[in-house]
């Protein structure tokens, strides 16, 4: 009995949610397709893409939409990571004569703990114009939600 009480409440919820979905489409797609009473289109026709696609600048315009969207995205997803590189707790104290601050991979963390959680890390050696090895440490952060 409770089995198939829940079964219809399932439907029923489903039902209640998909109703302002589809309420959505049909405010889109019938205007898309020339129907739009409250304007006086009160028949579907493709004028609409006709009239669209005779535009001179249409493909001007849907690579820059097409540009804008791709870009917004990467550029969220790159708000989403904190990539980071700096001395670490290895080697000289100094660069070009200037004094360093080093950073090992639990500073790091610390640091940054708050509002990002560490992926990774690595640890790489350069060379200086003096001659000597310097050592970097990259890590990547994902910002935490």
């Amino acid at each position: 009995m409770f089995a198939q009480f829940t079964r219809i409440m399932r439907w029923c919820l489903l039902l209640l949610l998909c109703i302002p979905v589809l309420a959505g489409l049909v405010g889109v797609i019938f205007p898309a397709l020339g129907y739009f009473p409250a304007i006086g289109a009160n028949s579907f026709s493709l004028d609409v893409f006709r009239t669209l696609f005779a535009l001179d600048d249409i493909w001007h315009m849907v690579w820059l939409s097409l540009f804008t969207g791709v870009g917004s995205t990467l550029l969220a997803m790159a708000g989403a990571f904190l990539l980071l590189a700096t001395f670490s707790d290895h080697g000289p104290k100094k660069c070009s004569g200037l004094e360093i601050r080093q950073y090992d991979e639990l500073q790091l963390i610390d640091r940054f703990n708050e509002h990002f959680s560490m992926i990774d890390h690595q640890r790489q050696l350069h060379p200086t114009p003096s001659g000597l090895e310097q050592e970097f440490l990259f890590a990547l952060f994902r910002r935490m939600a």
